[in-house]
């Protein structure tokens, strides 16, 4: 019997408009070549396949472990749906952190879902940041090169701030402790704006 795929039914039909687009039309045109091969399935097919069961599937538990200088360095605030929000302990400069449960060390390496969800966070804890710390300019980034663990720095810059215009790394030399009832009252903010579950300590 003949073997049939979905990569053969892409190939056949020219008006293929799934969320593939044309990659999904250029695997289809290997399909023959790999079930000439002896693959039971095409590329396109298990890439679909792989791709459903990650979407279709909930989240496997995933407890957040953060990395230990993230835990030097910061202050924990608190948890929104998978991602952890940390503040920097030097007051000198507006810097929240958030850390995501996930795997993935570099943005590539993000699926689909996760990489929707963390945008969305990235962007709504952004326009936080930048009214909480009234900045002038906010810098957004993301490097790993000394904590491995995916973590989004959030700084909220002025234009007299102690290193302005040169990045914070290797420039704030100055630097001061958050009050208590500072931390308290982010925490408190971060729940009403954004659904936050609040830490118990900092």
């Amino acid at each position: 019997m003949e073997r049939h795929c979905a990569g053969d039914d892409a190939l056949r039909d020219s008006r293929c408009r799934t969320p593939h687009g044309r990659a999904h039309r250029a695997l289809a045109r290997c399909a023959q070549r790999d079930l000439s091969r002896g693959s039971k399935r095409c590329l396109f097919c298990m890439m679909r396949a792989d791709r459903v069961s990650r979407l279709n599937e909930p989240y496997p538990d995933c407890p957040m472990t953060l990395d230990p200088q993230l835990l030097s360095d910061c202050h924990l605030i608190g948890t929104l749906d998978r991602a952890t929000v940390l503040l920097n302990r030097n007051a000198c400069v507006g810097w929240l952190i958030l850390v995501p449960a996930t795997e993935a060390v570099d943005w590539h390496e993000l699926d689909d879902a996760e990489h929707d969800q963390l945008s969305l966070q990235i962007r709504a804890l952004s326009g936080f940041t930048a009214r909480w710390f009234a900045a002038d300019k906010l810098n957004v980034a993301t490097l790993g090169n000394v904590v491995r663990q995916m973590h989004i720095h959030l700084i909220a810059r002025h234009y007299d701030d102690a290193c302005w215009p040169q990045p914070v790394w290797g420039h704030l030399t100055e630097s001061r402790e958050y009050a208590a009832a500072e931390i308290e009252a982010l925490r408190q903010a971060l729940d009403t704006e954004l659904g936050l579950t609040p830490a118990h300590a900092a």
